[in-house]
């Protein structure tokens, strides 16, 4: 059966909400809700400060961020339940000095046993 688009209604009301009250937030480049996660709005970012300002505006705590080094660049966002909607707020950008200092660091860390 398909999920009618009323299930996404508490997810775009809570993005409309959220832009009332925060009307200073930068905008995501791509905001999405789907059917098989009805409660779920995905905030794609262009750069980490975006994250942090919307991480803060939503009051999620800042152990919840994670930075993860993909093939396609580097990860930095957080997943968290805000009144009842999961937030998945991200960024992915590629940035070769930072890539090569993370690979770095992990090569030391596997070469020391940390």
């Amino acid at each position: 059966m398909t999920t009618p688009f009323g299930a996404n209604a508490p997810v775009l009301t809570f993005a409309l909400r959220i832009a009332g009250l925060h009307p200073q937030l930068p905008a995501p480049a791509g905001l999405g809700t789907n059917a098989y996660e009805p409660n779920e709005l995905s905030l794609c970012f262009t750069s980490p400060a975006d994250v942090e300002a919307w991480r803060e505006a939503l009051h999620v705590p800042s152990d919840t961020v994670r930075f993860e080094l993909r093939n396609s660049g580097i990860y930095i966002g957080f997943r968290h339940d805000v009144e009842g909607i999961q937030i998945d707020a991200f960024v992915l950008f590629d940035s070769p000095e930072l890539t090569e200092a993370i690979a770095k660091a992990a090569a030391l860390k596997d070469e020391v046993g940390v």
